[in-house]
């Protein structure tokens, strides 16, 4: 499955973004936003080159996962095993999103899958509120990590 101009620079490099970012905040590393623009918009043109690999459903995802990891891992110079579980719990928390999104929006509006493969603009309206979830969730992990006496893991 391809991605279209559209629909990567308005959902998949900001859910790139985001899921760089909450992996960070859950790994407590710090970084500059313009270190978090960088990986997010690699991870993004790794997701645009593997659609175009003829896998199966979900093989995508766990070659993303690996390859979100080995990045984080080179660009901070941490173990590969410390930077895949904050890969894995970030992507549980965007499928959970992607799931909650989509069955509320399709309950709420007459829509269906069909109807979002074939419109990039919908798609994008729809699936908007799942990487803007991913960042609140980082901002409010970090929001609370600075209640915790000593704790200094904010990205700034």
């Amino acid at each position: 499955m391809s991605i279209s101009t559209l629909s990567f620079v308005f959902h998949t490099i900001p859910e790139a973004i985001a899921i760089v970012f909450l992996t960070l905040v859950l790994l407590k590393e710090r970084s500059s936003w313009g270190i978090i623009l960088l990986l997010g918009i690699s991870q993004a043109v790794a997701v645009y080159c593997i659609r175009f690999l003829p896998l199966e459903f979900g093989v995508h995802t766990v070659i993303l996962m690996l390859v979100l990891t080995v990045l984080i891992a080179c660009v901070f110079k941490i173990q590969f095993v410390k930077v895949l579980v904050p890969v894995i719990a970030t992507f549980i928390v965007l499928i959970s999103f992607e799931v909650a999104v989509i069955s509320i929006v399709m309950s709420a509006v007459d829509i269906n899958l069909d109807m979002l493969a074939a419109n990039d603009l919908l798609r994008i309206a729809v699936l908007t509120p799942q990487w803007i979830l991913l960042f609140l969730t980082g901002f409010i992990v970090q929001y609370f990590r600075g209640k915790v006496k000593g704790f200094k893991g904010d990205i700034s």
